[in-house]
Parts: C-alpha cells; sequence; structure tokens
C-alpha cells in the first residue's frame, strides 16, 4: 500500500474512532471536568497546554507517542502512565544498552518513531496513539500541522524547564486520569524545590557563588532561557554567562542551551565553580561513566591554559557530571547537589541521595543500582 493510501486509511480509522469516543462521552462536551470517571468510561474534556493551547481529548488517553527526547518519557512515567506510551524518540531509549534497564517498565520504548527533531511521522501514525507529546525546543508547529489530518492531537509538555513542571505533571495527571499518582509526584519535587528557596532565600548577593557551566564540549554553555541556568540560580548560585542576552545576538550561534563563548572569558570571570556535563563521546544515561573517563576529563579541564588560577580549580570545585543525576526531577536533584557543593554550611544536613533515590524506585519505576556518587566526580575528592 502506498505511504498516501496508508495515510488516508488511517485518517478514517482515527476519525471513526474518534466519532466512537463522542458517542461515548455523551453529554459532556468539549469542556467537561475528568474527575474520577469510572474505569473505562471516557469524556471529552479540553485541555490547555504550556503554550496556552488548548487541545480537546477524550481522557483518559489510553495510548501516547512521545518525541524528541527522554524527558517526556520520564515525566509521564512519572505519573504513572508509562504503560500507555507507544512509541518514543530514539534519543536517550536506545542509545546503549546500560539504560536498557531503566525503560524495561515502558514497553513503548521499543517503538522508535523518530530520531531526536527529525519526526518520521509515517512511523508516528502507524504507532496509532490518541496523543502526540513533545518539549518546546522541538519542531512542534511542524507536527501540529502533519499530524492534525489523522485527528492526533498534540501537547507541548516541557518536562526538564523547572518552571513549568508544576503545571506540566498536572496537566498530564488529567490527561492520563492519574491524578493522585501525579500529585504523588509533585509532592516529591515541591520538597526539594521548597528545601532550595528555604535555603537559599536569604543569601546576600556577595555570597552566591559563580559557577560556569559547560554543554558536553568545550567552550559551550548554558545561558538565561535555559535549563541549566536555572539550577545554577536554584543552588544559590550566579552563572558567570548569565548576562548573555541570546536573543539580542543572533550572530553568537548555538541556542540558549548551548552557547558557544570565549576561553579568555572563562579566565576572566573566574567561576567559584565549574560544572562539566558530559563526556565526549559517551552517552549519559542510568549506566553511570566509567570513573577512569570522568577523571580523564576533569584531568584535562584543570590543565587548560590558565585554568590553574581560577579559584574552583584552586579549590578543587571542578565536577563532571552524568546528565541522568544533573536531569533528574526537573533538574531539582541537580540543582540540590549542585546546592550541597556551593554552600555546604546551609545543607549539610541534606541527603541528596534520598530524593534521587525515590526519583528512580518510586517513580522510574527502576531498581536503585547506582548511587548519586557514581554519577559526579568532583576533582576535590580525587586529587
Amino acid at each position: 500500500m502506498s505511504s498516501s493510501k496508508r495515510r488516508s486509511v488511517l485518517a478514517a480509522g482515527l476519525a471513526l474512532a474518534a466519532l466512537l469516543l463522542s458517542a461515548c462521552a455523551g453529554s459532556a462536551g468539549a469542556t467537561g471536568t475528568p474527575g474520577d470517571a469510572p474505569p473505562g468510561e471516557r469524556e471529552v474534556v479540553t485541555v490547555t497546554d504550556e503554550l496556552g493551547r488548548e487541545v480537546e481529548l477524550a481522557v483518559p488517553v489510553q495510548s501516547v507517542v512521545v518525541g524528541y527526547n527522554w524527558y517526556d518519557v520520564e515525566l509521564i512515567r512519572g505519573v504513572g502512565a508509562g504503560d500507555r506510551i507507544v512509541g518514543v524518540s530514539a534519543e536517550g531509549v536506545e542509545d546503549t544498552p546500560g539504560n536498557a534497564p531503566y525503560w524495561e517498565s515502558v514497553p513503548g520504548t521499543q517503538t522508535i518513531v523518530s530520531r531526536a527533531a527529525e519526526f518520521n511521522y509515517d512511523e508516528i501514525i502507524a504507532a496509532g496513539p490518541e496523543l502526540f507529546v513533545t518539549l518546546s525546543n522541538s519542531p512542534y508547529e511542524e507536527a501540529i500541522e502533519k499530524l492534525e489530518p489523522f485527528g492526533i492531537p498534540v501537547l507541548v509538555v516541557t518536562a526538564w524547564e523547572p518552571r513549568l513542571f508544576e503545571q506540566n505533571v498536572e496537566l498530564l495527571g488529567t490527561v492520563f486520569g492519574t491524578q493522585d499518582r501525579a500529585a504523588e509526584l509533585l509532592e516529591l519535587y515541591r520538597e526539594v524545590a521548597g528545601l532550595l528557596e528555604e535555603r537559599t532565600a536569604n543569601l546576600p548577593p556577595e555570597d552566591r557563588k559563580s559557577v560556569y557551566f559547560e554543554n558536553g564540549e568545550p567552550h559551550v554553555t548554558g545561558v538565561p532561557g535555559s535549563g541549566w541556568h536555572d539550577i545554577i540560580e536554584l543552588a544559590g548560585g550566579t552563572n558567570v554567562f548569565g548576562d548573555i542576552d541570546f536573543a539580542a545576538d543572533p550572530q553568537r550561534g548555538g541556542t540558549v542551551h548551548t552557547t558557544p563563548v570565549d576561553p579568555a572569558d572563562v579566565l576572566d570571570r573566574d567561576p567559584d565553580l565549574v560544572l562539566r556535563h558530559g563526556i565526549d563521546g559517551l552517552v549519559a544515561g542510568y549506566e553511570p561513566f566509567p570513573e577512569d573517563a570522568a577523571a580523564a576529563l576533569t584531568a584535562e579541564l584543570v590543565a587548560r591554559p590558565g585554568w590553574s588560577e581560577l579559584t574552583a580549580v584552586r579549590n578543587g570545585d571542578v565536577v563532571v557530571a552524568n546528565n541522568f543525576w544533573t536531569s533528574a526531577l526537573a533538574k531539582e536533584i541537580g540543582a540540590l547537589g549542585l546546592a550541597t557543593w556551593l554552600h555546604p554550611e546551609l545543607f549539610e544536613d541534606v541527603d541528596t541521595e534520598q530524593y534521587f533515590r525515590r526519583w528512580v524506585e518510586d517513580f522510574q519505576e527502576t531498581p536503585y543500582e547506582h548511587s548519586a556518587d557514581e554519577y559526579v566526580y568532583r576533582w576535590g575528592d580525587h586529587r
């Protein structure tokens, strides 16, 4: 069957399904409230995503495809709907055998429908989802246009951004009818976020330690608008490149997440701490980086020209971290860990491990086989 004919057949099938769902919805209408509908009963409601888009759905949604990367997969599993996922992006899921145990509770991760931002719409449609979920830094406009003829609505849910976490968890709890589970996830998130806010709220500006964040390759950082910038501020720090207005300097290149900077500027700004995310050639994920690889990269960092004079290097505060840890719980785990290094006197009684463990075991339904310490390598602990 040709691609165009297959699309036509699928469109007809989806349209019929929509009619049947509408009939089952009865008098609920287009703006009903999900409430606690009995199992097997669904109603049509209108939800609003983080962009303010109103989307009509039959809830609870029974099948979803997740585009772009692993963050939304984690969030959907976190609200108790991992078994509704019928297809995912390859990024972060099939990259390494070491990640396989992390995805065992999400059977849909075996169906790859896209490669990062290159959505394969034939495969998405063939997976037969009732919903497509993707991030704001993906080609979501294209996805909306391409999937609309096939009756597949799109929700934009950016799971990596702390300021959107609460509203997105509540949204997904409504979409999948898992409000109780979503509330439990929010409880964990608010516990960590509240701890950070309480301990750093009264820090005077001069006591907020400066941080240089390096994103995966030399002389590339995150600036305002990036979640990496957010974790620095949440931790009671200041981003040494927080003055960069990416939108005002389009010639700079990169994105707010991967902004190139002049190596000399790092020396001039003399950070109190360096946080390097990622190791060249290795995939971040459930399997920690080999310690020898983290040690080699750290040695390479501190040996850069002029770096021996950096405050961060002199104090041993150069950290190589795995994104699996820094990004956990919408980066709140990474922010808490960073806060313990920046302000040990404020967080001496805080056990970051317990929060990370709850995220992995309770909400990602995965055995806790690797401690938090295995995902970070701090120069001062090994020199």
